[in-house]
């Protein structure tokens, strides 16, 4: 009930498989949540108007009873506002890169 009627609506996996449309969504996150699963969810931005939410978030998953945290990813939702509220039309998520080792990116982009 979260995501938008819209028939354009689009979600990516960590695994880099896309989702297009409802019925491909509730497939997709239906063989993720059938598993064991908690996500424990750490807001780090967002952007909001009058008619468009954007939220990055971290997510870091727990498998089972196995205390051993996975991730973190990085996940990025959009959302529309509309007659029926606000409703999630994009969802990205990817792997966070390992900070310790990373190397600074120093590029001005605007």
């Amino acid at each position: 009930s979260l995501w938008s009627m819209e028939e354009d609506v689009v979600c990516v996996h960590p695994t880099g498989q896309r989702f297009l449309g409802l019925e491909q969504i509730r497939e997709g996150w239906q063989s993720v949540l059938s598993q064991s699963l908690k996500v424990a969810v750490t807001p780090l931005h967002h952007w909001q108007s009058m008619v468009m939410a954007v939220h990055l978030v971290q997510e870091t998953l727990f498998v089972g009873d196995d205390p051993t945290p996975h991730g973190p990813l990085y996940s990025t939702n959009v959302y529309m506002r509309g007659a029926h509220g606000w409703r999630l039309v994009s969802h990205q998520s990817t792997a966070a890169i390992d900070t310790e080792h990373a190397v600074p990116d120093h590029r001005i982009l605007h």
